[in-house]
């Protein structure tokens, strides 16, 4: 396997884990990602940054996500 065919698998991986993640969260009733006035950019922040301190890299990809998302639309 290619290097670079090795990063496309571990992005794709990550990303199902991403996307998994996602999913249970709306099931569990987490609506209002991409409303910044249900759900302020800061909110965000703070459990991204707590995210890192407990080493939950898949939820810290995800608000980051989030968080870009919101900036770019």
């Amino acid at each position: 396997m290619s290097e670079i065919e090795a990063l496309h698998e571990m992005v794709d991986e990550f990303e199902d884990l991403m996307r998994s993640k996602l999913i249970l969260n709306k099931q569990r009733g987490f609506m209002w990602w991409d409303d910044p006035e249900t759900l302020p950019d800061s909110d965000l922040v703070r459990s991204l940054k707590e995210n890192v301190e407990e080493g939950d890299w898949v939820d810290v990809a995800n608000l980051a996500a989030i968080l870009w998302y919101r900036k770019e639309k």
